[in-house]
């Protein structure tokens, strides 16, 4: 289920409040403190500075594709591309606006494609990206990266130390207290609060560090086999008392099972019983051939 908002916003208000933020941004020329930066869903972009190419002013990913053709391609297979997907507008028929709202701030977060979202429904399916390019690096028009660009088609690019820093994933990937749905006495989404407590955070490895090395913009994570191959290790046991799969996290830097440990590890228990409840009903050779197939993408077999 989705995180539910803090407070009810009727449209009115909010549309007020997300042209003030914007306004302001642009009449000051101020860059974004690091709590202001991901406020969601991210005010509207205002009108594109005169001086902008008709190219610069369209904020859809398709056009940053001419200049950035790498990236484009490494983001358009990802899933923050994909975000907003059938599987969530079908969920967001389902629940209350506070919470479609809540969901859209960061599967689709720019204002824009909000106002298109309300506008066409499910039918802007296809027509509205999830996390694009904008969203992560435009603010009123103004465009922000890991490092200073003097001369761009669309102006200077200003370099802020948050892009490299975990706390840049935050605001999506860590519900807040007391918001969103709790399983086992955690929010469903705790990702940001587990790299916390983890010795790679300690040790300065960031979320970037991992799902966007070299600046890549793939977003890789547990449903990339390579990665999980990397960071997990799956062994089939075979014991007097019968067989079972163990699954170590050897190299993720928070838990596997975001929903179900409070933990750093992998779910050796859920594991297991996977694999027991299949083999009660099966003879011992498709047993054992069930549980290596379990394995095969991560790991080994003892």
């Amino acid at each position: 289920m989705p995180r539910p908002r803090g407070r009810s916003q009727g449209d009115a208000l909010l549309g007020h409040r997300l042209a003030l933020a914007a306004a302001l941004l642009v009449v000051s020329m101020v860059v974004p403190a690091d709590e202001d930066y991901w406020w969601l869903p991210v005010p509207l972009q205002g009108d594109p500075p005169n001086e902008h190419h008709p190219l610069t002013r369209d904020l859809s990913a398709k056009v940053c594709g001419y200049c950035h053709p790498k990236q484009h391609q490494q983001w358009r297979e990802s899933l923050h591309a994909l975000a907003m997907s059938k599987g969530l507008i079908g969920q967001l028929a389902t629940t209350s606006q506070q919470n479609r709202e809540a969901c859209l701030s960061c599967h689709s977060p720019r204002s824009e494609q909000w106002a298109t979202w309300k506008t066409l429904g499910s039918s802007a399916l296809g027509k509205v990206d999830g996390i694009d390019c904008a969203g992560c690096h435009v603010r009123a028009y103004h465009r922000f990266g890991p490092r200073d660009v003097a001369e761009t088609p669309h102006g200077k690019v200003k370099g802020l130390e948050l892009f490299k820093r975990s706390e840049f994933c935050q605001k999506c990937h860590q519900f807040p207290p007391g918001q969103g749905t709790v399983l086992n006495g955690k929010p469903l989404e705790n990702t940001y609060n587990e790299w916390k407590a983890s010795r790679y955070s300690r040790e300065g490895k960031t979320c970037q560090s991992c799902h966007m090395p070299d600046g890549r913009h793939e977003f890789k994570g547990i449903h990339d086999a390579e990665m999980t191959r990397r960071g997990l290790r799956v062994q089939v046991l075979r014991t007097a008392k019968g067989m079972y799969v163990e699954a170590k996290n050897v190299g993720l830097y928070h838990a596997t099972h975001h929903h179900s440990r409070g933990d750093n590890r992998a779910g050796e228990g859920e594991a297991r019983r996977v694999c027991d409840s299949a083999a009660r009903h099966v003879g011992p050779a498709e047993r054992l051939a069930r549980a290596k197939r379990y394995a095969s993408a991560a790991g080994s077999v003892a």
